[in-house]
């Protein structure tokens, strides 16, 4: 999830990167994103390893915000 604090105008939109590629629109590996005033949300459904990485939600109108994700994979 992302969440820009003290916006003063509602989130136009949000680019999502895994590494230095864009997500927002990648159906084919089970990504999407929902858009609200003051958030976005990364939903990735059935993780596989190729998910891990370092994932960055850049708003247009703030600053970018990244985390590092590691997938686990067990029994």
């Amino acid at each position: 999830m992302c969440t820009v604090k003290d916006a003063h105008l509602p989130l136009k939109y949000v680019f999502w990167y895994q590494d230095s590629k864009m997500i927002n629109f990648d159906k084919r590996r089970g990504v999407n994103y929902t858009l609200e005033r003051d958030r976005s949300v990364l939903t990735v459904s059935s993780v596989s390893d190729t998910h891990a990485g370092n994932y960055t939600c850049q708003p247009a109108n703030a600053s970018p915000s990244s985390v590092l994700v590691l997938v686990m994979v067990g029994k």
